[in-house]
């Protein structure tokens, strides 16, 4: 639609468009939205800034994009959805993606379920290692999206682990299955200021250092660990 000569488009409910009706943003929340939306579709739109899809009954695929299909998206609301796929593919955003919203939709990986990085062999599943190469990410919200096991520090992956998101000044992962003792990676991030992650299997090791270490944080709850 970007190739659109009249910007009929620019008109549509949810639309915002530049100047030259480009897409700058697509915002359908709330919207009673179905089916499934592949990225690969989306990445037509290069303007595309931002994107709020949620509280629709979608599957939203992250899909592969190629080396033509540059995105620069700064901010997306995916909360509330029924279903993410594809979220390891990711990385693609890692030079843009700002702000990430995921709650309460289930992150659901295609790789082997056996893999040492896809949980605790249930239907809950590691977060991806491409998430980990988002490094301007400023804010991320991922509460009750069925993510299992640790948390990776840079000892543990080949990216930097948790240490990448250093611009991060918000991090909630409240209700899911995290587990093991509380990330030492975390204390990286100087420019956080709240940190939630309720509701997991998070052991109390770690938190002086969170406490001593963290001198921006206004919010920090790890409360109701569940053993």
């Amino acid at each position: 639609i970007d190739n659109d000569t009249d910007n009929m488009h620019c008109t549509w409910y949810g639309i915002k468009c530049d100047d030259k009706g480009r897409v700058l943003s697509l915002q359908l929340e709330s919207n009673n939205l179905e089916g499934r939306i592949e990225i690969t579709k989306i990445a037509q739109l290069k303007a595309l800034r931002s994107i709020d899809l949620s509280h629709n009954n979608i599957i939203f695929d992250f899909g592969i994009i190629t080396s033509d299909d540059t995105m620069r998206i700064e901010s997306m609301n995916l909360a509330f959805i029924t279903r993410i796929d594809n979220l390891h593919s990711i990385s693609y955003l890692n030079k843009t993606l700002g702000e990430l919203h995921l709650d309460d939709s289930r992150v659901l990986q295609t790789w082997n379920a056996s893999s040492n990085l896809s949980g605790n062999g249930s239907n809950n599943f590691a977060l991806p290692v491409g998430m980990y190469e988002l490094s301007n990410l400023r804010r991320l919200s991922m509460d009750r999206t069925h993510i299992a096991g640790k948390l990776l520090n840079h000892e543990i992956t080949t990216s930097e682990g948790i240490e990448s998101w250093k611009k991060l000044i918000y991090l909630s992962m409240v209700g899911n299955q995290i587990s093991g003792t509380i990330p030492s990676g975390l204390s990286k991030l100087k420019s956080l200021s709240i940190l939630r992650l309720r509701l997991n299997n998070l052991h109390g090791e770690g938190l002086e250092q969170l406490v001593t270490e963290l001198t921006q944080i206004t919010v920090l709850d790890i409360s109701r660990q569940i053993s």
